[in-house]
C-alpha cells in the first residue's frame, strides 16, 4: 500500500508542475511570434536570492529579497521580469508583460518590414516611344514608386538609332520630368554599352 500511495502522490505532484509551467507565460498567437519575440522569465520563473528591482516607472529600487521584488510587483497587479540574468545580482523590472511583448512583437515586425529588400522593377522605353505609351510606362512607373519600389528604367537601341544616344537621353530626360514629383535619379542616364542606356530611380523620401 505504501508503494501505490506514493506512486499516487508522484503522479499528483506531476500534474500540479505541469499545469503550474503551461501556465506561467502567454502562449504565442501566431507562430511567427515564436521567433520575432524572445520569452522572458517572469515571476514564478525567477529563481534567485535577490535582484536589483527596477520600479513600472523606471526607477531605481536597488538590491532587494526575491520575495520583496515579487511582493511589490503583485501589489501593483504587474509582473516581475527578468531582463539581465547574468548581472549580480540579476536585474528585474516590475510591468505588465503581456503589453511589453505585444508592443516588443510589433516594433520588431515593423522594423522587418523596413529593413527588407527593395523591390526593383524595369521599365523599359524606346527611342521612337509615342506619348501616349509614354504616359501609361510614367503611370506606372508612379505607381512602383509609391509601393516603394526602385525603378530601373532601360532604352536598347537597333540599328541606325545606336548612332543617335542624343535622343535616347532626350527621352529619358522627358520620362523623369513625368516621374520627378516622387522620384529622384539614384543614376543618372548612362549609355553601357553601344546599344543600351540605363536610369536608376528611387522614390522620394518622405
Amino acid at each position: 500500500m505504501y508503494g501505490i500511495r506514493l506512486v499516487a502522490r508522484c503522479v499528483s505532484v506531476s500534474e500540479t508542475h505541469f499545469l503550474f509551467m503551461t501556465d506561467i507565460r502567454p502562449r504565442a498567437k501566431n507562430k511567427e511570434d515564436i521567433f520575432i519575440f524572445k520569452e522572458l522569465l517572469t515571476n514564478s520563473q525567477i529563481r534567485v536570492p535577490e535582484v536589483r528591482l527596477i520600479d513600472s516607472e523606471g526607477n531605481m529600487i536597488g538590491i532587494v529579497p526575491i520575495a520583496e521584488a515579487q511582493r511589490r510587483a503583485d501589489d501593483s497587479n504587474m509582473d516581475l521580469v527578468l531582463f539581465s540574468p547574468t548581472a549580480k545580482p540579476p536585474v528585474c523590472k516590475i510591468l505588465n508583460y503581456s503589453k511589453y511583448r505585444y508592443d516588443q512583437i510589433r516594433k520588431d515586425k515593423e522594423d522587418r518590414k523596413k529593413s527588407s529588400v527593395i523591390k526593383v522593377k524595369e521599365v523599359q522605353l524606346s527611342q521612337t516611344i509615342d506619348i501616349g505609351d509614354i504616359k501609361i510606362k510614367a503611370k506606372r512607373t508612379i505607381e512602383f514608386l509609391e509601393e516603394g519600389c526602385k525603378v530601373k528604367v532601360v532604352i536598347r537601341m537597333r540599328g541606325r538609332q545606336k548612332a543617335h544616344p542624343e535622343i535616347s537621353m532626350d527621352v529619358m530626360r522627358r520620362f523623369y520630368e513625368m516621374v520627378a514629383e516622387v522620384a529622384v535619379k539614384e543614376k543618372e542616364p548612362v549609355q553601357e554599352s553601344a546599344a543600351v542606356i540605363i536610369m536608376m530611380l528611387a522614390p522620394q523620401k518622405k
